[in-house]
C-alpha cells in the first residue's frame, strides 16, 4: 500500500477544495434547501386604496380569538374563516380563494393611521403623515426604498428604476420626498403610459434580457473551481489506486450535481411586452399600467411600485354611473347608506378583479428553483388609506382603526394566512410601515431620519406621551413575523 507524504497543506489544497462541494451533493442536501438555493431579491408592490373601508365588507374584529404576543393582538387564521369571498364579497376572484388557503393572505386591523399634518388629514398608505398644502418633512415610503443603499446598492445596474410610481388622476401628489413644503415625486398619469414603457422597458433589447441575477452563473462553476486542484492531486503518484477511484467517484457526484443545476436552473429570460400605444380608456390604461408592472417585477428591473388607484369619480367602472353624485362624495356617504356600499363595494371589486388577474396571476408561477412562487418570494400590499367605518359613517379619512391586506410573505419572513387584530388601545400606522420597511431589509439608519427625533418612521405628534404603547412605537409590528 502507498502512503501520502504530502504536507497537511498539500492534502488541503488539492482535496480540500473538493470537499467543498460536499454539501451541494444531492444526497446530503434536503430537499427544501435545494429547492431555495436561490435567494430571490426583496421587492414591494403597493395598490393603494382610498377613502377608507366599510366594516360589513370584512370580518368583524372579533372573529380574531387567539392571543399573540403579550401587547393584546388576536389572530386566526383566515383559512378557519371560510372562503374568500366569504371573509370579503370584494374578493370574490378565484385567485384570492388560491391564496388564503395556500396561507399567501394576510390582513392587518385595528392600525391607528389617525395623525394630521397641517390643515388636511395625512393618513396616507405610503407615509404616516402628510398634507396636500404643506408635505412637512415627512416622505413617502417608496422615495425611503428608492434611496436606500442596502436594496439598491452602487452595484445595480443603470436600467432598474429604483421606484415605479402610477399615480393616476392627480393621485400622485402624495409620492414626495423629504425636504419643506411640497416636493412631489415624478410619477406616471394616464396620459404617460408610452413614458412609462419605454423608460421602463428600454433595456430589453432584441426582444429578450435575462434579469440581473447571478446565481446561476455561481452554480455553473462548482465543478471549474474545484477540477484544477483536484486533476493536481490525483496524478500524485504517492496515492493510492483505492483512494484516486474514491476521489473520481466523488468528482462524478459533483458533476451529475452539475448537469441537474443547469437542467433545472436555466437562465430566465423577459420577453419585451408590446408597445401599448397612446391610450385613453382608463379602463384600458389600469390594465396595460397592471400587465407592464408584472412585467418589470418579473424581468427584474425594479423592486419598488406603487400605484394609486383613481377614486374621485370613475363613473366607467360599471356599476358606478348611477350613483346621482360622484363616486367621492358616494363614499363619503353623502347619498345613505345603501348607495355608500356600493360605491366601496363596487369600486373594491373592480379593482380587486383587475390586481387579480393582470398582476398577481402573472407573478403566481414559480421563481427560478425557489420552490416558491414570484407572490411568495415579494409582498404585494392592498393598501387602503383611511379607517374602518359603519355604513353612514365617514372614517374615511380619519383613519382609526385602518385594515391592510398583504399577498405574499417575502420568502417566509411574513407570519402570512392570518387576519390579525391589533391591540384595543391602538398601534401607530408607522409601525406597520416599519413593518413594511424590515422585510424590505432597509435598517433603521436608512429611514429614521425622516422622523423628528431621529426613531421611527413619519410622524408621531398627535400620540400621547402617555400612550401604553409608547414603548413599540419605533419597532416593527413583531407578531406578524417569522
Amino acid at each position: 500500500m502507498y502512503y501520502c507524504k504530502k504536507t497537511r497543506r498539500q492534502f488541503l489544497v488539492g482535496s480540500g477544495k473538493t470537499l467543498l462541494a460536499l454539501p451541494l451533493l444531492p444526497s446530503l442536501m434536503p430537499v427544501e434547501a435545494f429547492a431555495q438555493a436561490a435567494t430571490p431579491p426583496k421587492r414591494m408592490m403597493m395598490f393603494w386604496f382610498d377613502h377608507g373601508n366599510l366594516n360589513v365588507l370584512w370580518p368583524a374584529k372579533s372573529a380574531a380569538t387567539t392571543a399573540v404576543g403579550s401587547s393584546g393582538m388576536r389572530e386566526v387564521l383566515l383559512r378557519n374563516l371560510g372562503t374568500a369571498s366569504t371573509i370579503s364579497p370584494v374578493l370574490n376572484n378565484p385567485l384570492y380563494e388560491t391564496l388564503k388557503n395556500n396561507d399567501q393572505m394576510t390582513i392587518v386591523r385595528g392600525l391607528d393611521a389617525s395623525v394630521r399634518w397641517g390643515s388636511a388629514h395625512g393618513n396616507f398608505v405610503v407615509a404616516s403623515a402628510q398634507d396636500r398644502n404643506s408635505e412637512g418633512g415627512f416622505p413617502s415610503l417608496e422615495s425611503v426604498l428608492e434611496s436606500s443603499k442596502t436594496l439598491y446598492p452602487d452595484s445595480t445596474p443603470a436600467y432598474v428604476r429604483k421606484a415605479i410610481r402610477v399615480g393616476l388622476l392627480g393621485a400622485g401628489l402624495f409620492y414626495q420626498k423629504v425636504g419643506s413644503g411640497v416636493q412631489v415625486l415624478p410619477h406616471y398619469e394616464d396620459w404617460t403610459i408610452r413614458n412609462f414603457y419605454n423608460e421602463v422597458f428600454g433595456s430589453l433589447t432584441a426582444g429578450t434580457t435575462a434579469p440581473a441575477d447571478n446565481t446561476n452563473e455561481l452554480k455553473s462553476n462548482i465543478l471549474n473551481r474545484v477540477f484544477g486542484a483536484y486533476t493536481g492531486f490525483k496524478n500524485s503518484r504517492k496515492i493510492s489506486a483505492e483512494d484516486k477511484a474514491r476521489l473520481e467517484q466523488h468528482m462524478g457526484y459533483i458533476s451529475d450535481l452539475q448537469k441537474s443545476l443547469v437542467q433545472v436552473a436555466p437562465t430566465p429570460t423577459c420577453s419585451k411586452p408590446a408597445d401599448p400605444g397612446s391610450v385613453s380608456d382608463p379602463a384600458l390604461c389600469n390594465r396595460i399600467y397592471m400587465d407592464l408592472l408584472a412585467v418589470a417585477f418579473k424581468c427584474g428591473l425594479t423592486k419598488v411600485g406603487v400605484m394609486a388607484l383613481e377614486a374621485q369619480d370613475p363613473q366607467w367602472i360599471p356599476g358606478l354611473s348611477g350613483l346621482g353624485t360622484n363616486v367621492h362624495d358616494a363614499m363619503h356617504g353623502s347619498r345613505g347608506s345603501a348607495i355608500q356600499r356600493t360605491a366601496f363595494e363596487v369600486w373594491w371589486k373592480y379593482f380587486a378583479n383587475m390586481i387579480a388577474d393582470r398582476f398577481l396571476a402573472p407573478l403566481n408561477v414559480e421563481e427560478g428553483v425557489t420552490g416558491r412562487t414570484y407572490l411568495e418570494n415579494m409582498v404585494t400590499g392592498m393598501l387602503c388609506a383611511g379607517g374602518m367605518g359603519d355604513l353612514g359613517d365617514d372614517n374615511g379619512h380619519q383613519g382609526y382603526d385602518s385594515q391592510q391586506l398583504l399577498i405574499g410573505n417575502m420568502g417566509g419572513a411574513l407570519r402570512s394566512g392570518r387576519y390579525v387584530t391589533m391591540p384595543s388601545s391602538g398601534l401607530p400606522y408607522n409601525c406597520f410601515l416599519i413593518t413594511l420597511l424590515q422585510l424590505m431589509g432597509v435598517p433603521p439608519s436608512e429611514y429614521a431620519f425622516a422622523t423628528p427625533n431621529g426613531q421611527g418612521f413619519g410622524y408621531y405628534g398627535e400620540f400621547p406621551t402617555s400612550h401604553v404603547l409608547k414603548g413599540r412605537f419605533y419597532q416593527p409590528i413583531s407578531e406578524i413575523l417569522t
